[in-house]
């Protein structure tokens, strides 16, 4: 992990999840699990995301829409 966003490049969470499960290390499970938890991270921001643009959508859609 790259703490400093300026110094060096930083992988992205699919990518992350992608190495962790292809090439888990030594013992292979915790970089298994590793692999699942960004998953599991990454479909929660998803969802969320997906949830906030349903309820701004809702919110400034016209009234007559509903």
């Amino acid at each position: 992990m790259n703490f400093n966003v300026f110094s060096e490049r930083m992988a992205t969470l699919p990518v992350f999840i992608y190495y962790s499960f292809t090439q888990p290390g030594v013992p292979p499970e915790f970089g298994q699990a590793r692999a699942w938890g960004a998953a599991l991270v990454l479909i929660t921001i998803v969802m969320i995301l997906n949830l906030v643009a349903r309820a701004v959508g809702r919110l400034f859609s016209p009234k007559g829409a509903r």
